[in-house]
């Protein structure tokens, strides 16, 4: 790459995770000093813009994946969908070619859109699930998947290369295509320097994900976290109007990172959905907690008892909310040391320098 380059950064509106952990990507992109574009749909451009408001948005067709309300039903829901998601794949594919003439883009980086690829810029594309955890379809899921990963330059996975990782055999274990590069963990969240101490009376929710299932945990966790006798904080994970603060609770729809981030080191427990970029932070900063995956989604169900394996987390069940027994075996946890971010810095490196530009 030469001259001022512009890279367009956009990731799936599938929650806000993959919002999130593209925040260190632009970071390092604008210390860099080229020039960046965000793209995405809904709530995911709009967290980036509330991040970024300097920098141009670009609106992407949205995937709006539903989750059912039942999660037993999660593989037949998806499979009814598929349609519409192949749809909005090819619909991005042929917008971005129309951005790379109107913005004169110079390289794509794709967290999770399968269509935002080019032949002719290159075109990242960011993963930490290049084996998906499906039993009855993975061999099909990963033909499939692999279709498109191989129609970008390279893939960033999101992990440390070694045995200490988050995402297992998600993302480990197995031969990777040669294109693969592991960019370490991405998180919006650095280290303070001085680490504030936890109050051990303090729990912090932090809810994320897709609807309805989003706001079943919220309200099943508001009818049970008072028997905590606890002082609580729920970052909800969504844009609206939060409820009004309590004596009991404090509610905050989304904080920027420095308040979050003294959230999460201040609170003796905390609360959170098994999504991966959850689980990012939270090991960036050295911290576990008792992990609620979403009903019927099996990565979060793997990456929670993956989590909880290797004394992260402690795993518990939507179904089966026992948060006293939780607690009780959530505060017998090791302190974690914090994982540095590593390798970001030299995957981006190889892209500038690309040599088909």
């Amino acid at each position: 790459m030469k001259g001022n380059q512009r890279i367009l950064v956009a990731p799936l509106d599938w929650g806000l995770g993959h919002a999130t952990r593209c925040i260190p990507v632009i970071r390092k992109l604008i210390e860099a000093g080229r020039e960046v574009f965000i793209g995405g749909a809904s709530s995911s451009l709009s967290l980036l813009q509330e991040v970024f408001p300097q920098l141009h948005g670009l609106e992407l067709p949205s995937y709006d994946v539903r989750y059912p309300e039942n999660g037993n039903f999660m593989a037949a829901a998806m499979l009814k969908q598929s349609p519409r998601l192949w749809r909005t794949i090819r619909e991005e594919h042929r917008v971005l070619n129309d951005y790379v003439d109107m913005h004169r883009l110079d390289a794509v980086i794709s967290d999770n859109r399968y269509g935002l690829w080019s032949q002719r810029i290159p075109s990242v594309f960011i993963s930490h699930q290049l084996h998906v955890q499906a039993p009855a379809f993975e061999g099909l899921i990963y033909q499939m998947q692999q279709h498109w990963i191989r129609r970008f330059t390279y893939c960033w996975v999101p992990d440390a290369a070694g045995e200490e990782n988050l995402s297992g055999r998600l993302s480990h274990g197995q031969p990777l295509p040669s294109h693969v590069r592991y960019v370490g963990l991405l998180s919006r969240f650095t280290l303070p320097e001085t680490t504030p101490t936890a109050d051990p009376n303090k729990c912090l929710v932090i809810l994320s994900g897709p609807e309805p299932q989003r706001s079943q945990l919220e309200e099943e966790l508001v009818s049970r976290l008072p028997d905590l006798n606890m002082k609580v904080t729920i970052i909800r994970g969504r844009t609206g109007t939060a409820p009004a603060s309590s004596e009991s609770i404090t509610w905050f729809d989304h904080l920027a990172d420095e308040p979050f981030r003294d959230q999460i080191m201040g609170a003796g427990v905390i609360i959170c959905r098994s999504g991966y970029s959850t689980l990012m932070d939270l090991r960036i900063l050295g911290r576990t907690a008792i992990l609620i995956p979403t009903p019927g989604q099996t990565e979060q169900e793997y990456l929670a008892e993956y989590a909880a394996g290797s004394g992260s987390g402690i795993e518990v069940h939507q179904s089966d909310l026992g948060l006293g027994n939780a607690l009780v075996a959530y505060r017998k946890l090791k302190p974690l040391k914090p994982m540095r971010p590593e390798g970001l810095q030299k995957a981006i490196e190889e892209l500038i320098r690309h040599k088909g530009l």
